[in-house]
């Protein structure tokens, strides 16, 4: 099935998928160092919200899909 040699590098590809910080990071980063803390909280947070509904949108057109 799996090798642990395989396991290994997929864990060491995702940790480092991880730390490498993405778009919504810096732009999160960038409001709230140029408008203040509350704008990098709000900015984090509308871009929070923005995965959620995208992951649902996705997964009910999935099951919607398969049926």
């Amino acid at each position: 099935m799996f090798t642990v040699s395989s396991i290994v590098m997929y864990m060491g590809a995702t940790v480092l998928l991880i730390l490498i910080p993405g778009p919504d990071l810096i732009f999160a980063v960038t409001q709230g160092a140029a408008n203040g803390r509350r704008a990098g909280v709000y900015t984090a947070a509308g871009l929070a919200a923005g995965n959620i509904v995208h992951t649902l949108e996705i997964t009910i057109m999935d099951t919607r899909h398969y049926k």
